[in-house]
């Protein structure tokens, strides 16, 4: 296996580790966070197993993973929006995403081909969602990024979403086209990997000031 690759798995479970570690001095939004990091493992096993002893193609797998990976994120975002006509803006967005991940999965993007274009809408949603999020942060009078687990994460999942959305749109079509580029690629969308999982992990070791056990999250132990 490639070293990046082997390092994004070792990144994936020791990010899981962290969360699991982390669980009980965390809010409730981190919470979510650290469960869709264990989401993240368990998709990942259960991709490896269905490869490797069942033979098979998991790409139901990963389309059912973007759907699963969206509304974590869009939930983990509602809890720190402060305006609640933003929080149910982002409420029927995933109703909504979700109303469109069905009929494309019964359509036109069945689950045994590369959701590319459900992919690609659930970025750029998620790209726009990130930004609203990251500009009500700094936007707080008191707010400390270099110590607030919600700049982290949010900026984690930003440089995640922004760097692996053009790879995974032109998926389908680089596979057509060269198989050799697109191992090359995944070498970049690993180091993204790796990078958005840092970014998590200094967030489970940070603070939300408005939580109630912030300052036990901050100042507890590994």
């Amino acid at each position: 296996m490639p070293p990046l690759l082997i390092a994004n798995m070792i990144g994936e479970v020791v990010l899981a580790v962290i969360a699991g570690i982390r669980y009980k001095l965390l809010d409730t939004s981190l919470r979510y966070v650290a469960w869709l990091c264990f989401t993240w493992v368990f998709f990942t096993c259960l991709g490896f197993v269905i490869i490797k002893f069942f033979h098979q193609e998991n790409l139901w797998m990963m389309a059912l993973g973007t759907l699963v990976d969206f509304l974590f994120r869009m939930r983990i975002y509602s809890f720190w929006i402060k305006k609640i006509s933003t929080k149910k803006l982002f409420l029927i967005t995933s109703i909504m995403y979700i109303i469109f991940w069905s009929i494309a999965k019964y359509s036109f993007e069945p689950v045994n081909e590369v959701d590319t274009v459900t992919y690609t809408v659930a970025a750029i949603i998620q790209v726009i969602v990130s930004i609203v999020v990251l500009l009500q942060l700094f936007s707080e009078s008191e707010f400390n990024w270099i110590d607030d687990a919600r700049f982290w994460v949010a900026a984690g999942f930003f440089i995640h979403v922004v760097g692996t959305v053009l790879f995974f749109s032109t998926f389908a079509s680089m596979l057509k086209i060269s198989q050799l580029l697109l191992i090359k690629l995944y070498n970049i969308n690993w180091i993204i990997n790796l990078i958005c999982y840092a970014f998590l992990i200094k967030g489970f070791y940070s603070r939300i000031d408005s939580n109630e056990n912030s300052a036990k999250a901050e100042t507890a132990p590994l």
